[in-house]
């Protein structure tokens, strides 16, 4: 069996230390990574597609990421290249993936199941969930998409995002 199949890449989260009169340590949320707190810390390496190499070639554009938190929050800045920008839907709690999109990730003990998954595209729509276990193993999706009232919605929290697009969306 093939370790990096049953392992895949993981990448630090850096911890991001309280301000002080000399040191500014705080990330404005608006998609723009040019905070000195972000220079700190190194790019992931480039990402491949989540179906795994059988299925897929090398990517043709890069994708990567950083990662910082705090005693309140996980950061995750992205960079995303792309020639041709394009996003169709625009309503929180749609199916995104079918946009071009970047998606995370958060399982705890590694086990895949139980994870939440957070999805956003360059228009800045979101979609959250939590998942009891892969969809290729029967999972099931809890959301407020699925379920409006009781849905699992990590936006309820504090949560918040946003997306820096140099150049137009849906403009080839």
């Amino acid at each position: 069996c093939d370790f990096a199949l049953l392992h895949p890449r993981r990448y630090a989260a850096y911890h991001l230390p309280p301000a002080t009169d000399q040191l500014s340590t705080s990330i404005t949320i608006d998609g723009v990574l040019d905070e000195k707190v972000w220079a700190e810390v190194p790019w992931s390496e480039p990402l491949q597609d989540i179906q795994g190499p059988l299925f897929w070639s090398q990517p043709w554009f890069a994708t990567k990421f950083k990662l910082r938190y705090d005693q309140q929050f996980l950061y995750v800045g992205a960079y995303l290249e792309e020639t041709e920008v394009w996003a169709n839907v625009s309503k929180r709690n749609d199916v995104i993936f079918h946009d071009n999109d970047f998606e995370v990730f958060v399982d705890a003990d590694g086990s895949t199941h139980n994870y939440k998954e957070f999805e956003l595209n360059a228009r800045n729509a979101t979609w959250n969930l939590w998942l009891n276990r892969p969809y290729r193993d029967g999972g099931h999706e809890n959301s407020t998409r699925v379920d409006p009232q009781y849905g699992f919605d990590m936006l309820n929290s504090g949560m918040r995002s946003a997306v820096f697009v140099k150049g137009q969306i849906n403009d080839p």
